[in-house]
């Protein structure tokens, strides 16, 4: 531990044996301990990391400082935000109401150490569109490159694969527009083995873009990087990318870009009309790789693609899938969700209408007893408009977690809010009148006809959110949650499905990460 370290040698002591953790085929053990572990942990100005390998496997714990140094300053070791519980392999948790990030068990004390680039193998489709990429890049052909492959063809494999390929040569720069879409995109990476301390992984605006601040550190303006240390841009998600930003990331005139995405997926929100890199994407995966038959929450996506409704789908269906019969007392399921913590936060409503949307976050806030007018420190929320703070874009869809809001004049709230996708803590003035309104605020009339203050620019108004327990399928986009209920209220006559009911279907389906409930209200 440095000199410079702000925690004492005898709290260093305390967390350690307090926190120390037990790893065990993919399970995490909180207060136990394993023979001979071997722990490392550290505190690096930006949070507190813990380390530990039991035989050839490890696990690292990242916590918020903010939440962690006073805790254990305060001698407060139960409020310390690891709870007992088991993790997959990877990904970001939410324990407790704190945030938890937990990385894959990685082979030896290097979290990027990389596996032999013949770990893995490409099936035949996977290897032509592999070979055409490279054939691409080596001939410099054209800068950008679009690849499209439904859910469970393996696209996350290839761009693994053609990370290995590169080897210690190149450079390449994996991005995504979301924080949270690139915290998922990382840990796939980092479980096929690729080397995120050689290449790199973030968001977009981390990539491209640098603050400029004035002599009080305060952000002024932001500048695109002259340059890129990187050859090769691997754009994720990116159908979610909009016209202003990608021109930007286009604009390096050495730097190749593959454009990867989703070509099942519903268009962008405004329909494609500004830009749209999935619409035709020159390469394809679109059989589902063999790993992932049998996911019943797959199979039922590729139904839904393929024209199946819920209530003729017969695929497998376990744990993970659940349609649930027409009928079914809706406010008793979402009664159900909203009454057990850790599952609210690891769970989202999406929908189809903006109507429905606002009366199950008003369902779910009655549940947890929350002022219907006044939003509170727990409640889950959502930036509607991209929002520059620090050094990060909180974008359109960044869904965080309140920990307080007061009045601040009769327009705004002054609130804080943790963004732990995106590895942000916000805090600012938001606009009360767009909590529980069904539309985004998208002119400063409607603003003046609602508030009777006249605005000319996005300032004044405040920062525009929303409560964010339901989402409607075309916001959710570009993220993914561990626990899905989707509400079919989807207008089909007859029951018959039609293309864009099918997109919305797949694209609603492919959010859930562990478990999907499907009733059709």
């Amino acid at each position: 531990m440095s000199s410079g370290n702000p925690v004492l040698a005898s709290e260093a002591a305390e967390w350690k044996r307090k926190l120390l953790l037990g790893v065990d085929a993919g399970k995490l053990r909180v207060g136990s301990e394993p023979k001979n572990p071997y722990v490392v942990w550290r505190f690096d100005g930006a949070g507190f990391s813990v380390k530990c390998y039991s035989g050839s496997k490890g696990m690292k714990l990242h916590c918020d400082q903010e939440r962690m140094l006073p805790l254990i300053r305060g001698e407060q070791w139960d409020a310390l935000p690891v709870p007992d519980f088991s993790v997959r392999r990877g990904g970001m948790y939410h324990a407790n109401g704190k945030l938890v990030r937990i990385e894959k068990p990685e082979e030896g004390p290097r979290s990027g150490r990389s596996k032999a680039p013949t770990a893995i193998r490409l099936s035949a489709d996977q290897k032509q569109c592999f070979d055409a990429i490279m054939k691409w890049f080596e001939e410099g052909s054209s800068p950008v490159l679009t690849f499209g492959g439904y859910a469970g063809t393996g696209k996350t494999t290839l761009i693994a694969r053609i990370a290995h390929a590169f080897g210690k040569q190149g450079k390449i720069a994996f991005c995504a527009y979301t924080g949270k879409a690139a915290n998922v995109l990382a840990t796939k990476l980092r479980a096929a083995g690729v080397d995120l301390d050689h290449h790199s992984c973030g968001t977009i605006h981390q990539l491209i873009y640098k603050a400029v601040t004035n002599s009080d550190g305060e952000v002024v303006e932001w500048d695109r990087q002259r340059s890129l240390d990187t050859a090769l841009v691997i754009v994720d998600e990116a159908s979610m990318v909009g016209r202003e930003i990608w021109e930007d990331l286009s604009s390096y005139p050495k730097v190749r870009i593959l454009a990867v995405g989703d070509h099942g997926q519903l268009p962008p929100i405004d329909g494609g009309a500004s830009m749209n890199l999935m619409a035709d994407p020159e390469l394809r995966l679109e059989v589902i790789h063999r790993q992932a038959r049998g996911n019943p929450i797959l199979e039922f996506a590729a139904w839904a693609r393929g024209g199946g409704t819920p209530e003729t789908y017969e695929g497998p269906s376990d744990d993970r899938l659940r349609i649930l019969p027409e009928g079914t007392d809706l406010s008793a399921v979402v009664s159900a969700i909203a009454a057990d913590p850790e599952r609210l936060r690891s769970t989202v409503i999406l929908c189809w209408t903006n109507g429905l949307r606002v009366r199950q976050n008003k369902l779910v806030r009655a549940q947890r007893g929350f002022d219907a007018d006044k939003p509170t420190a727990g409640d889950a929320v959502i930036c509607l408009r991209n929002t520059r703070f620090g050094g990060v874009l909180l974008a359109n869809g960044s869904r965080g977690w309140l920990e307080s809001a007061t009045p601040d004049g009769s327009e705004h709230w002054r609130a804080v809010a943790e963004f732990g996708d995106e590895g942000f803590r916000l805090e600012g003035r938001l606009c009360r009148t767009q909590f529980g309104r069904e539309r985004t605020y998208s002119a400063f009339s409607e603003y003046e006809a609602d508030t009777g203050s006249a605005v000319t620019d996005w300032t004044p108004m405040g920062l525009l959110f929303d409560y964010a327990y339901a989402l409607t399928v075309h916001k959710a986009q570009g993220s993914q949650f561990r626990h899905v209920l989707l509400l079919d209220e989807y207008p089909r006559k007859s029951g018959a499905a039609t293309p864009t009911y099918s997109r919305w279907l797949y694209t609603a389906a492919t959010r859930a990460a562990e478990t999907l409930t499907v009733l059709r209200t």
